[in-house]
């Protein structure tokens, strides 16, 4: 979880890619627990999207509204779907076997983080 909020507020804060490209760093080389939080990422970046939607929507990520409706806000719809299509690309990447460190420069480079 911890993980899925660092990604977001990197991504709303100003672009710092040393911050970023720490954060990448972290993530090691194991497929499976890069995989495992890039379904955590996806699932608070639909809380996100369904919170700019509806004030009543369930959430499935985030434990309580005020704090998703806060990040909610920070980004624009169409952000919010660039950053889906590009974690849904680098899981699609690892899952064919992809090098994980090209995979997680090109999804910051995706997602507006690296320029």
């Amino acid at each position: 979880r911890q993980d899925a909020k660092t990604f977001l507020n990197l991504f709303s804060a100003s672009r710092n890619s040393g911050a970023v490209l720490s954060y990448f760093a972290a993530f090691g080389q194991k497929r499976e627990e890069i995989l495992q939080r890039f379904r955590q990422i996806l699932i608070a970046l639909r809380d996100l999207l369904v919170l700019k939607q509806s004030d009543v929507a369930p959430l499935c990520f985030f434990a309580t509204r005020e704090e998703a409706t806060a990040l909610a806000f920070r980004f624009s719809s169409p952000e919010l779907f660039r950053l889906c299509e590009a974690v849904e690309n680098a899981t699609e990447d690892l899952r064919r076997n992809a090098n994980v460190r090209l995979t997680l420069s090109r999804l910051a480079m995706q997602a507006g983080l690296l320029n």
